[in-house]
C-alpha cells in the first residue's frame, strides 16, 4: 500500500540554503483506545517522481493530559528534521502518516476543514481514519490533524513556519475522460473561497483534484475525485441507464435504483462538507432518509464495488 498522510509541499528553491529544523502537529482523538496514543512516521517525498525518498520512524505522540478522556487534544512539537541528505531536489512534500499494528492498515484523509481549537483563528485541520483488520474482529480510529513545519533560511537567517494558519488560495484541475478528452486548470486565477461550482459539464465522467498554494509553499494535489453527471440539463430526477432517483425535489425519502450493487452512499453539502454516509451491503434499490437535512441542495454520491461514482445533485425542501 502505497504511505498516505497530511502534509506540506514546498519548492526548495523558494529559500537561500533551506534547513527543515522540525515538523510539529496536534492531534485530537475521537475514539478512546489505551492510553490514547498514536504510532506514526514522517514521510519524505519527491514531488517529481511521486517516490518515498526518506522516512523517519516510528515514533508514538505523547500520552494526553487526560488519558481516559475522547476529544482530548495533544500537541507532538517539534520533531527535529534535517534537509541536508535532500539538496539534490528541488522541491519536497513532507509528512505526517499515521501507523497501524497491521498490515492491512488502510486510511481515510479528509479534507481541511476550519479548526475552532488550533493556536491561529484562521487555521485548519484535516481528519483522519484508519482501519485495523484482526481475524474477525475489525475496529478503527479516527481524529484530527493540525500540521506545522519550521524552515531557517541558512543565509538570511530568516524562520518560515508553513501553516495552516496562512489562508490559502486554490486551484482546481478538471480532466474530462469522455469525449471530447480535456485535461485544464478550471480557475483563472488562485480561488479565494472554499466553495466552486463546475457549470461547463455535460454527459459523462469528469476527475477533479485541488491544490492549496501558500506564499512559500503549496499542498500536494488533493485526492482525485471522480464524477459522474447524467445529464447536464440541472437538477431533475435522475433515470440515467445506470441509476434511477426520485423525487427531486425530495422533502423526506429519497428513492435510489442502480443496475450496479451500491455499497455506499455519501451527501454533501454545497461547501463540500459530508453531511451524511451509509454503509450499504451491494444493494440494487435503496430508501435514503433526508429527514434530517435542511432545505437546500445537496450532493448525492453513490459508490459502486467497482470504486465507480455517480452524482446528482438533489435539492431538499422542507
Amino acid at each position: 500500500m502505497a504511505p498516505v498522510g497530511l502534509g506540506c509541499a514546498f519548492h526548495l528553491d523558494s529559500f537561500e540554503n533551506p534547513i527543515i529544523e522540525s515538523i510539529s502537529f496536534l492531534q485530537t482523538h475521537y475514539i478512546y483506545v489505551p492510553h490514547n496514543r498514536s504510532h506514526f512516521c514522517v514521510g519524505f517525498m519527491d514531488m517529481h517522481t511521486m517516490k518515498m525518498i526518506d522516512s523517519l520512524g516510528p515514533l508514538i505522540t505523547p500520552p494526553p493530559p487526560r488519558p481516559q478522556m475522547i476529544n482530548d487534544t495533544v500537541w507532538v512539537r517539534n520533531i527535529p528534521l534535517n534537509l541536508k541528505k535532500f539538496q539534490g531536489y528541488d522541491s519536497l512534500l513532507i509528512m505526517i502518516i499515521p501507523l497501524g499494528l497491521y498490515p492491512t492498515l488502510s486510511r481515510d484523509i479528509g479534507p481541511a476543514l476550519t479548526c475552532d481549537n488550533c493556536p491561529t483563528s484562521s487555521g485548519h485541520k484535516h481528519s483522519y481514519k484508519y482501519f485495523f483488520e484482526v481475524g474477525y474482529f475489525e475496529f478503527w480510529r479516527h481524529g484530527e490533524f493540525y500540521i506545522e513545519l519550521t524552515i531557517l533560511d541558512g543565509v538570511t537567517g530568516k524562520r518560515y513556519v508553513l501553516k495552516p494558519g496562512e489562508k490559502p488560495a486554490y486551484n482546481i484541475f478538471r480532466w474530462q475522460e469522455t469525449l471530447p478528452l480535456n485535461y485544464q486548470l478550471m480557475t483563472a486565477e488562485h480561488l479565494a473561497d472554499t466553495f466552486w461550482m463546475d457549470t461547463e459539464v455535460s454527459k459523462g465522467w469528469y476527475d477533479y483534484f485541488i491544490e492549496a498554494t501558500y506564499s512559500k509553499a503549496q499542498t500536494y494535489y488533493s485526492d482525485t475525485v471522480r464524477v459522474y453527471f447524467p445529464t447536464s440539463e440541472g437538477v431533475e430526477e435522475s433515470t440515467s441507464g445506470r441509476m434511477r432517483i426520485w423525487p427531486n425535489p425530495v422533502r423526506d425519502v429519497l428513492f435510489i435504483e442502480s443496475k450496479e450493487p451500491i455499497i455506499r452512499i455519501e451527501v454533501y453539502n454545497m461547501q463540500g462538507i459530508r453531511v451524511m454516509q451509509e454503509a450499504l451491503s451491494e444493494v440494487s434499490s435503496y430508501r435514503l432518509s433526508m429527514q434530517k437535512l435542511h432545505s437546500g441542495m445537496y450532493h448525492v454520491c453513490m459508490f459502486d464495488k467497482k470504486g465507480s461514482r455517480s452524482v446528482t445533485n438533489v435539492v431538499v425542501r422542507r
